[in-house]
């Protein structure tokens, strides 16, 4: 299968009996990756902040926020979509996005959470445009680099194999 065309959508709730959906959600592509490391806990760990952000920020009855994950080149990257309640978490994340880890600016209940997502990520993007947050891993990077040590083990078995084919 070529995953690097992998995608997925979930739509969520946005109600604390949900939560269970989104950690099959990210269990799931973890599981198609082969991500079992610390970058489990860290993609697991940064959707659930989001996911406790939205309960807090958004205190209207069925409202859903959209889950999108696609692999690219340079890692996973989870798309969530808030609509009109991105201002709000983009206007507290630009408060935060620039803190030292160590900033006692960064503690207060959605600045921690704000915080704790741009250490756990490799990259957030925010996209006024789209209303969207965008979460990056750079977890393929290994992944890749032994992928094509092995293609290319393979194309020299192959070629080695046609080799000894047109000697019989």
């Amino acid at each position: 299968m070529n995953r690097t065309y992998l995608k997925r959508h979930l739509r969520l709730a946005v109600e604390q009996n949900e939560l269970n959906k989104l950690e099959a959600f990210v269990e799931n592509i973890c599981d198609d990756y082969h991500i079992y490391d610390a970058y489990f806990g860290n993609i697991m760990a940064a959707k659930t902040l989001l996911f406790e952000l939205a309960l807090d920020i958004i205190d209207k009855k069925d409202f859903y926020i959209d889950i999108y994950f696609q692999s690219t080149p340079s890692g996973l990257v989870f798309t969530v979509k808030l609509d009109q309640y991105f201002l709000d978490l983009a206007g507290m994340f630009d408060r935060v996005k620039n803190l030292a880890p160590d900033d006692p600016e960064g503690y207060s209940e959605e600045g921690h959470r704000l915080m704790m997502l741009r250490l756990l990520s490799d990259d957030v993007m925010f996209d006024a445009a789209d209303e969207s947050i965008e979460l990056v891993f750079n977890v393929t990077g290994v992944n890749e680099a032994l992928t094509i040590q092995r293609i290319e083990m393979l194309h020299r078995y192959y070629e080695m194999l046609d080799k000894v084919k047109n000697l019989n």
